[in-house]
């Protein structure tokens, strides 16, 4: 997961960098959802011990802003963007490091 959560990190610094690039916001929706889909995936797996439906909702309140965003990207959406996403490895995807299987394919 951890690959991935580099593949977001530059999807939104390239989306700052060229905020009226349609081409990229949607690049940066389509592995979004993607990242988090397989990500659920694993925490469901994982069972309650991953507080999965709680984790699936941060997710989906997150895609739901991204989903409204339009061309020109404010950059106070994408530095939202990146804090959320640097909190939410932090703070949530941390916490179950160590309860998901070792050993993780990027989609």
């Amino acid at each position: 997961l951890d690959d991935e959560h580099v593949i977001l990190f530059k999807a939104l610094q390239d989306l700052s960098e060229k905020p009226d690039d349609v081409d990229l916001l949607n690049y940066n929706r389509d592995i979004f959802r993607d990242h988090f889909d397989y990500e659920e995936k694993q925490y469901m797996a994982c069972g309650e011990p991953c507080h999965a439906d709680a984790h699936k909702k941060k997710h989906d309140v997150f895609f739901k802003t991204l989903t409204w965003v339009t061309n020109p990207v404010s950059k106070e959406y994408t530095d939202f963007a990146k804090n959320w996403l640097a909190q939410h490895i932090k703070n949530t995807d941390f916490l179950y490091k160590y309860q998901l299987p070792t050993s993780h394919k990027v989609p």
